[in-house]
């Protein structure tokens, strides 16, 4: 629909700047004041279904008086708006292609690879695709290039049933593995020395969504453990309190 594809190009046109969100914000202003002629109106409607819709566009005049004006603008635009169409057409091919090549062929890897703490969740969560099988463009994602991604499948599904599954796994997974980093991040900040170089590896195809929650789970009660623990430490040894 026109607000999903607004939405999706704010995202696609990003690097256009100004004029393009100008011209986007255009179209959904055009699109919301002549929604009853454009969107409402059946092909069999009646003259009283007609009237009714165009009263609704003079109550849409009396609030915005440049709709006509914006109207054209968007009708000047029309090659600008359907090459924007093809690109998001692009995007959406490509980001369900990423999306599976890492469900395929990619594996998580939550830690660090060498031994150390994670200064930041971005350093702890990582995907590896092995490409023996497949020569693949793209060989690894970080977790910012995996949200980057999140966000792009989440606009260009919106409530549409196509690939919902596959998308749903895909950010059910990553979810999951950024839980597992931040409660890592957490226990390695506190001192537990369990922790200091712990790494976590699964492939992304894998339903396991319940398995890693489980893990969750155990870490968040060894972080409640180690606090008690040191809480009880604090009160017998004064010193630690220094």
């Amino acid at each position: 629909d026109l607000q999903s594809f607004v939405n999706v190009s704010l995202t696609t046109s990003a690097e256009e700047g100004a004029l393009a969100n100008d011209r986007l914000s255009t179209l959904s202003t055009v699109g919301t004041g002549y929604r009853s002629l454009i969107y409402d109106l059946k092909p069999d409607a009646g003259f009283a279904t007609l009237s009714k819709a165009c009263n609704t566009i003079w109550e849409a005049l009396k609030l915005n008086a440049n709709l006509p004006k914006l109207l054209e603008d968007c009708n000047r635009d029309l090659p600008w708006y359907a090459s924007v169409k093809a690109l998001q057409g692009r995007v959406e091919v490509t980001s369900f292609e990423l999306m599976k090549n890492i469900r395929t062929y990619g594996r998580y890897n939550i830690g660090l690879e060498t031994s150390g703490l994670s200064s930041s969740i971005s350093d702890a969560v990582r995907v590896d695709l092995d490409d023996r099988e497949k020569q693949l463009a793209k060989k690894s994602f970080t977790l910012d290039e995996l949200r980057d991604l999140e966000s792009k499948l989440i606009l260009i599904t919106g409530n549409r049933a196509e690939n919902r599954k596959e998308v749903d796994h895909f950010l059910d997974m990553l979810h999951s593995a950024c839980q597992i980093a931040d409660v890592l991040l957490s226990l390695q900040h506190a001192g537990n020395v369990k922790y200091f170089g712990w790494k976590m590896h699964f492939p992304c195809s894998a339903p396991i969504i319940d398995e890693l929650q489980a893990v969750v789970k155990g870490m968040q009660n060894d972080m409640q453990r180690w606090k008690d623990d040191v809480k009880e430490s604090r009160k017998e040894f004064y010193e630690l309190n220094n």
